[in-house]
């Protein structure tokens, strides 16, 4: 499975949009781990993704940093899903 994922433009920086590197990862994972990954992908809350960033950052930049996060996140369930995990 690839995950690939950009962040919406509004949030990143004119470098980030200059550079608008595109990443792919693949994963090995028995099918229980992709039962609940997929799970997770569901579940994933943009506030929880807030709480885990910096808090020393200004909020800006961490609802910039817990929206990469988000999109990563969106990525996987996709990847999941065109291997077949979907979410019930």
């Amino acid at each position: 499975m690839v995950f690939q994922t950009t962040a919406r433009r509004e949030h990143r920086t004119q470098a980030e949009v200059e550079r608008d590197v595109r990443i792919a990862v693949n994963a090995t994972m028995s099918a229980e781990q992709a039962e609940q990954l997929v799970q997770f992908t569901k579940r994933a809350l943009f506030d929880s993704c807030y709480a885990v960033t910096e808090a020393h950052l200004p909020p800006d930049e961490r609802t910039r940093r817990a929206d990469l996060m988000m999109g990563g996140i969106e990525a996987a369930r996709r990847a999941l899903a065109d291997a077949g995990y979907s979410p019930r």
